[in-house]
């Protein structure tokens, strides 16, 4: 007998039953070709199925790396703005540490002088 085919995290069940109905047929009449004839369908049938999965599979995936590469794209942006202000703060430190160095500097002469 020809077991199933079940992928349920995917939403996709297959099952064949060629091969159980043309084991309980007992028909003289059924010849090896129309078995094959049959049994070649069956196949058909399974591999149109797991191509229409194949291909559904395929969009979903293409979906998420949508989604990453705009996500990643916002992160780099993100990442670009960030070191910009880092770049404008560390500046303005050292602009600061200047002022503070002048401004000691002055405190120091009218202290000596």
């Amino acid at each position: 007998m020809y077991g199933g085919i079940t992928n349920a995290g995917c939403g996709l069940e297959v099952t064949v039953k060629i091969m159980s109905m043309m084991e309980t047929n007992t028909d003289p009449g059924c010849t090896a070709q129309k078995k094959s004839g049959l049994r070649k369908r069956g196949l058909e049938n399974t591999l149109h199925d797991a191509k229409h999965w194949h291909d559904m599979e395929l969009q979903n995936l293409g979906a998420v790396v949508g989604r990453l590469e705009a996500e990643l794209s916002e992160i780099r942006a993100e990442a670009e703005q960030q070191q910009q202000e880092r770049a404008h703060l560390l500046a303005r430190k050292c602009q600061l540490q200047k002022d503070v160095a002048s401004y000691h500097a002055l405190l120091d002469r009218e202290e000596s002088g």
